[in-house]
C-alpha cells in the first residue's frame, strides 16, 4: 500500500521526529476524507482513518520491540525506559502529530465544519466541563475523579494493545483530537474578541498559553499512556510468536509490567499538576 511504504519502523527508529510529520499530513488527510465520505457524521470516521493508516506500521513497530524485549528481559524501571526510548519518541511523536493537526483545524475551521468535524469531542469536552468547575476541580473529590479517569483510559489503551495489537494507536488519536479540539476552542474563544484595529500579533500569545494549560499535565498522561500502549503491544506479539509456558515469555511479562508499573505512577503524577499547577495558567 502507498501509505504504508512512506514510513517503515526503521525509518521511525532512525528518525523518531518523522513520526510527527506523518502524523500530522495523516491526521490532515484523515479529516478531509472525513469530511468528504462522511459529510453527515465525520468526526468518528477520521479517528477511525488515521488509525487505519498507522496500524501497519505500529504491528512492525511492536514486533521489533518485543524481539528486543528478549534480549533484555532482566531490565528494570530507569534503565528500561532508557532503552525503550525510541520507541516511546515514535509514539510520542505520532500522539503530537495528531494533536497539532487537530488544534489547526479547531482552531481555524468554519464553524460550522468546527461543529460536523469535532461534534463527539465537544460532547466530551462539555460533559467534563459541566463536571467540573475552578475550585471544585482542586478538591480531593476532583483529584479522585481525574485519577479514577485516567486509570480508565490506561486499562482501555493496554486492552486494545494487547487485543489489537496496535490498536491503541485509536485510544491515542482519539485523545490527541479531544485535547487539540479543547486547545483549539480556547484559541477561537479568544481570537472571538479581537477588536478590529488591534494589532492581530498581540492576541498570539494565547496559543502558547492554551497549549500550556492543557499540555503542563497532559504531557505526564501522555507519556504513562505511551508506556501502557508500548506493554500491551508487546505482550501481544509476544504471545504470537510462543507459547505461555516459554521461559522467555515471562521475562516479557516482567518487563511489561515495569511499563505499566511506571505508567501507573506518572498517571498520579499528572492527576497532582492537573489540580495544582493547570488551573493556574489563565488564558
Amino acid at each position: 500500500m502507498v501509505l504504508e511504504s512512506l514510513i517503515t519502523a526503521r525509518l521511525a527508529k532512525n528518525r523518531p521526529v518523522y513520526t510527527f510529520f506523518f502524523a500530522f499530513v495523516y491526521m490532515n488527510l484523515a479529516f478531509i476524507i472525513a469530511l468528504t465520505v462522511f459529510p453527515g457524521n465525520p468526526s468518528t470516521p477520521a479517528i477511525f482513518l488515521v488509525t487505519m493508516m498507522f496500524v501497519p506500521f505500529l504491528v512492525n513497530l511492536l514486533k521489533g520491540a518485543e524481539l528486543y524485549a528478549e534480549t533484555q528481559i532482566m531490565l528494570r524501571n530507569i534503565v528500561l525506559m532508557k532503552k525503550y526510548t525510541k520507541v516511546f519518541l515514535i509514539f510520542f511523536y505520532l500522539f503530537l502529530g495528531a494533536l497539532v493537526a487537530t488544534t489547526f483545524w479547531a482552531s481555524l475551521s468554519s464553524h460550522e465544519v468546527y461543529a460536523k468535524l469535532f461534534s463527539s469531542q465537544i460532547s466530551v469536552i462539555s460533559e467534563i466541563s459541566s463536571q467540573f468547575t475552578r475550585g471544585y476541580v482542586t478538591g480531593s473529590y476532583g483529584f479522585q475523579m481525574i485519577l479514577l479517569n485516567n486509570f480508565k483510559v490506561l486499562v482501555f489503551v493496554i486492552l486494545f494493545s494487547f487485543i489489537f495489537g496496535a490498536g491503541a494507536i485509536y485510544i491515542l488519536a482519539w485523545n490527541a483530537s479531544v485535547v487539540g479540539v479543547a486547545i483549539g476552542n480556547l484559541i477561537r474563544n479568544y481570537f472571538s474578541s479581537w477588536v478590529p484595529g488591534t494589532s492581530f500579533y498581540s492576541y498570539l500569545h494565547v496559543v502558547p498559553l492554551s497549549f500550556a494549560k492543557f499540555m503542563t499535565h497532559g504531557i505526564i498522561e501522555v507519556a504513562a499512556y505511551l508506556f501502557a500502549a508500548i506493554a500491551g503491544g508487546i505482550i501481544s506479539a509476544a504471545i504470537i510468536r510462543r507459547s505461555l509456558a516459554d521461559e522467555e515469555f515471562s521475562g516479557i511479562l516482567r518487563t511489561c509490567f515495569d511499563l505499566v508499573l511506571t505508567a501507573s505512577i506518572l498517571l498520579i503524577l499528572a492527576a497532582i499538576v492537573e489540580v495544582t499547577i493547570s488551573p493556574m495558567i489563565l488564558v
